[in-house]
């Protein structure tokens, strides 16, 4: 075995053991999710999502069309903050390139705006917080599996931040938590589409990953 292949094993079971999530989600859950995406109605999805997540802080989705440019992203973020009066977290100049990198590979499909330091997972004040998440217009013409495999994703990075967890900062551990979280069906399928590859694994630790969270389903813990 290959120590990437150990890392990925072990960032399973870091995550598995982190987030103890009890009340997997089942295909009676994804059903309706995907006749909510079917109906056009892709914002109660993401509320949807949110919800399987264990997430209750309230999350603001904005649409971008197109690719802006960095004094575009200024205006739609001014824009935001005035249409929502919410305050919107303004990432560093560094946090600010790296986005704006992004998105001018026509890559990257959404992104949330949250700071580093969001309330505590599980307390009130975190239930009372409110996050911007942003989706590039051209995902909602990806199929309902690789749009839910975009939105699980950035859910999972607010999982993990407000948990304070060591690996909140890698990617790869984001796409783990999503799969762990009980969305691993979905980007099985939803990790290729007609865009490119979405996600941070490649196809051979996905399905390492993948793999590890079927056999640990079937153990029983005491």
């Amino acid at each position: 075995m290959e120590a990437s292949d150990q890392k990925i094993l072990d960032y399973v079971r870091i995550l598995s053991i982190s987030l103890q999530r009890r009340n997997a989600i089942t295909n009676s859950d994804i059903e309706p999710l995907k006749n909510l995406y079917d109906a056009g109605q892709a914002y109660d999805c993401i509320a949807k999502v949110k919800q399987l997540c264990g997430l209750k802080l309230t999350v603001i989705v904005a649409r971008i069309k197109g690719y802006p440019d960095k004094a575009n992203m200024v205006r739609i973020f001014d824009n935001f903050s005035k249409q929502f009066k919410y305050p919107l977290y303004k990432p560093s100049s560094d946090e600010f390139n790296d986005l704006q990198r992004s998105l001018d590979s026509k890559k990257v499909p959404a992104f949330i705006l949250k700071p580093s330091n969001l309330p505590m997972f599980g307390t009130q004040e975190f239930e009372n917080f409110r996050v911007a998440f942003f989706i590039l217009e051209w995902i909602i013409e990806l199929s309902f599996e690789s749009f839910t495999t975009c939105v699980a994703h950035e859910m999972s990075h607010i999982v993990l931040d407000a948990m304070r967890h060591p690996l909140r900062e890698d990617e790869i551990a984001v796409d783990i938590t999503a799969m762990i979280l009980g969305f691993h069906d979905i980007f099985h399928v939803g990790r290729k589409s007609e865009k490119g590859k979405i996600g941070y694994l490649n196809d051979h630790q996905f399905k390492i990953a993948y793999d590890e969270i079927i056999r640990r389903k079937k153990l029983i813990y005491l």
